[in-house]
């Protein structure tokens, strides 16, 4: 696998395994990273210095884990008494998708990790240790959640159920952390990505893991897993109910399964593969559907087919110590054969068709272009141009060239038919049409089919730079409908009436990145207005500035439009000047607009936000 991380530049997928490793690497030049929740903030700790090394690094890293995890596997079988408890360590190595996102900046490698040296260290009865190591699991992955339950449930079946409310140590110790950051002790569960009954990724079916397992781990360990199962809840549930039955189990199986086995291996498993299930199945906590979760809880997998072949070894009669072989030589061999078509080299270790097209990009523009501002919305481009993808000096996100933002003099745009039209919803001909854009060159990924991909490359008009104007409307280009009095207008035939039903203005939505360069750090709001009566109690119209950390505002400022207007039917210029807060991370958003919750119609025309001393 060190060969393969060498020799193969692929990273199992151009999202997240690419941004994990762009925030690890960049974690010491912005510091906030090691509390980004998205990012996961332990995982960001440990692998910071690997990243350093580049994307190998962070391989090397996870072969490490890998590494750790088999090892720690094998041990717990040991312990548990299993025989032959390496077959579950040779499960971990060769399930398909072990080994090529082990080959990438996921964090799942990281997780099996960590999960297994809490349950050895539950295993040796080093209670504290485990619960402590344990209760930072969420802060590698968020499905720490899921093994908390079934943990909680193993601590008050080992009567230790005084320990459990000590699983929330490390929520408590990034809490306090992340205060000074966030001003928040409870960010750790605000500022979750996966908080949400409303999945952005749509749901599927209840057996999508179960029908897609042989991608996972292969056929045959699919079909031992499977069996697995069904001879562990028959060795749980039948004695239990037919005392007659103990002595067969005994016999083949061992003494009834232990609290231990029955928690820390089969619990965990079932409980964290229902749970997924269930999230895709019901499109909530934002599943995608993704198989490579299921990377988690491979040791419990291994663990619970080397169980299912124990009786094997006991059945065989004794035997010389040579045909301890005899295991190795049958299982092995089979093993590798399950990754036959799940595991390709060329597939699942190579670049993938979009970063193939970027890469056209770069052996056709560079080095003319090496210097610009660069506008995009996929991830990989930050790995392949060596960019700090969180520094608006260089990287910015489409939507901000079309917000009304200021745009460097020297700005390249690079629309993808995935990350820019799926995720970003920047539809191409908004570029095309655009007259501040000039197209250089579309680069299509040598594959067509569905698994066609194009970028399409512009370049900024630098006559239509700004510095200071940010948003302008004076609505004559807006259709008529019922917001739009064509009698009422300061200049030309419409303005806008905002009120209930429509409570909302058109505004202004930018990053402040990106507005808070050089110095930036006032914005000016001015607009015509005229009402026909002063409104009394609540209800009263509002100029809106919030300042948002992950859809969620840290700043809110509603300022009151009626004080400012001392006459009625008449049009008077309101001007709002706000101070900027120094943005707390790279996604930070600034939306400005005009607010009115109450019934008595307010008329707003020639709308303008500017910054105040740009650079």
């Amino acid at each position: 696998m060190v060969d393969l991380a060498f020799s193969w530049p692929g990273t199992a997928d151009d999202a997240d395994a690419v941004f994990h490793f762009l925030y690890s690497e960049s974690a010491f030049d912005h510091p906030e990273h090691f509390l980004n929740h998205w990012a996961k903030p332990v995982f960001v700790l440990f692998t910071a210095p690997f990243a350093q090394f580049g994307m190998i690094g962070l391989k090397l890293y996870n072969i490490l884990m890998l590494l750790g995890t088999m090892f720690l596997t094998w041990k717990a079988g040991q312990h548990l008494g299993i025989s032959r408890p390496w077959i579950a360590a040779l499960v971990v190595a060769t399930a398909p998708m072990s080994i090529y996102n082990t080959l990438s900046g996921l964090t799942e490698p990281m997780f099996a990790f960590w999960l297994m040296v809490g349950v050895w260290l539950f295993l040796k009865r080093k209670w504290w240790p485990a619960v402590v190591w344990i209760s930072f699991l969420p802060f590698v992955r968020s499905e720490g959640l899921i093994v908390f339950c079934v943990l909680a449930i193993y601590l008050i079946a080992m009567r230790k159920w005084w320990m459990v409310p000590f699983l929330m140590i490390g929520h408590v110790v990034y809490g306090a952390i992340g205060f000074f950051l966030y001003e928040d002790f409870l960010w750790v569960f605000r500022k979750m990505s996966y908080a949400t009954l409303n999945g952005a990724y749509g749901s599927g079916t209840w057996d999508h893991f179960i029908t897609n397992l042989p991608k996972v781990i292969g056929v045959m360990w699919s079909i031992l897993l499977t069996a697995g199962l069904l001879v562990g809840a028959l060795w749980w549930l039948v004695p239990v109910v037919s005392k007659k039955t103990k002595p067969f189990f005994t016999k083949w199986m061992g003494q009834k399964i232990s609290q231990d086995e029955l928690w820390l291996v089969y619990g965990i498993f079932v409980a964290y593969f229902v749970a997924h299930s269930l999230f895709w199945y019901l499109g909530i906590f934002n599943s995608y559907g993704m198989l490579r979760v299921l990377i988690g809880v491979f040791p419990m997998i291994g663990l619970i087919i080397a169980r299912l072949l124990h009786p094997v070894w006991r059945f065989l009669p004794e035997q010389p110590a040579w045909w301890n072989v005899v295991p190795v030589a049958v299982l092995l061999p089979l093993s590798i054969l399950s990754l036959q078509g799940n595991f390709s080299k060329a597939w699942h270790l190579d670049l993938t068709h979009g970063q193939r097209a970027f890469k056209k990009v770069k052996e056709e523009l560079w080095p003319t272009y090496e210097e610009y501002t660069l506008y995009y919305d996929a991830i990989y481009p930050a790995m392949l141009f060596e960019h700090d993808w969180f520094n608006p000096e260089k990287h910015r996100m489409i939507k901000q060239v079309l917000s009304g933002e200021p745009v460097p003099t020297k700005s390249l745009v690079m629309w993808d038919n995935v990350f820019a039209e799926l995720d970003g919803r920047i539809a191409l001909n908004l570029l095309t049409e655009n007259p501040t854009l000039r197209e250089i060159g579309r680069f299509r990924s040598p594959e067509g089919g569905d698994w066609f991909r194009e970028v399409v490359v512009f370049e900024w008009d630098s006559t239509y730079s700004s510095k200071t104007l940010l948003f302008e409307e004076d609505f004559e280009s807006e259709p008529e409908g019922p917001t739009i009095d064509t009698t009422l207008a300061v200049y030309g035939k419409q303005c806008k009436m905002v009120g209930l039903p429509n409570a909302f203005s058109k505004g202004f939505s930018g990053m402040m990145n990106t507005l808070y360069q050089g110095g930036t750090k006032k914005l000016k709001f001015t607009f015509q207005a005229l009402t026909p009566e002063i409104p009394e109690g609540e209800g009263s119209p509002n100029v809106v500035i919030s300042f948002e950390n992950s859809m969620e505002p840290y700043e809110w400022t509603g300022i009151k439009i009626i004080p400012q207007l001392d006459s009625t039917n008449v049009w008077q210029q309101v001007e709002i000047i706000k101070e900027m807060p120094a943005p707390k991370a790279y996604f930070d958003e600034v939306k400005v607009y005009i607010w009115n919750p109450g019934h008595l119609p307010l008329y707003i025309d020639d709308l303008k936000l500017e910054l105040v001393n740009a650079y």
